[in-house]
């Protein structure tokens, strides 16, 4: 999880690179202010090996706390993202942020490397005001995570998200508990039938129903 004190940041350039030396002076700035607690630069073309194990494609590249960046930021984007940093949900943003810039599978990536970040998705899927479009993008990576076998590891947090007062997020929750494939996840779907809402009653029934199917084949 993020950390409340300054993050550290590791940063990668290259010969020939346009947007490194702006980059490069707005972090020293930052550092002497005291935003950031250490900085690392690598030049690439000396380190090769370290762009390789990182997987970076272009420069300049950095690594803000638990954040991975590319390419040319200002220094009031740069002041957002330790912002975020300090944040306690900040690493949900930083999913956000992929999302909307179609980086779907650096975010599975992260999640790869850090599965304990996963909790965040479900902060972002219990948000009762996100867009259709947020919804769409954190299922997509829930799904993904069911067919990896990794979804399972997070049915009491889905459980709980299927008691949560709004009923969509209910709704979803059913939706993800059914494809993490657990048996634990059957007494939050029993318990759904009872639940104040038609349309999540519904969802439970048709889950529950379709479980049931499945298990006669």
């Amino acid at each position: 999880m993020p950390s409340v004190s300054s993050p550290d940041v590791l940063l990668l350039i290259g010969p020939g690179c346009p947007h490194c030396a702006a980059v490069l002076q707005h972090l020293q700035g930052l550092i002497k202010d005291g935003s950031i607690g250490e900085l690392r630069v690598v030049n690439i073309a000396q380190r090769p090996e370290l762009a390789a194990d990182l997987n970076v494609r272009g420069v300049p590249w950095m690594r803000l706390g638990d954040f991975d960046l590319e390419g040319a930021h200002s220094l009031s984007e740069l002041r957002e993202w330790i912002a975020r940093a300090s944040k306690e949900h900040g690493l949900a943003e930083y999913f956000l942020d992929l999302l909307g810039h179609g980086q779907r599978g650096k975010l599975l990536n992260h999640l790869q490397q850090h599965p304990e970040n996963a909790v965040e998705l479900f902060h972002l899927l219990a948000d009762k005001d996100a867009g259709i479009d947020q919804r769409v993008g954190i299922g997509s990576i829930l799904e993904e995570m069911a067919e990896q076998g990794t979804l399972s590891r997070w049915i009491d947090k889905l459980g709980e998200l299927s008691r949560n007062p709004d009923a969509t997020v209910r709704a979803d929750a059913l939706h993800y508990l059914a494809l993490g494939a657990s048996d634990d996840a059957r007494p939050f779907l029993e318990s759904a039938r009872n639940d104040a809402d038609d349309m999540v009653r519904q969802v439970a029934e048709e889950i529950l129903e379709e479980l049931s199917g499945a298990n006669a084949k």
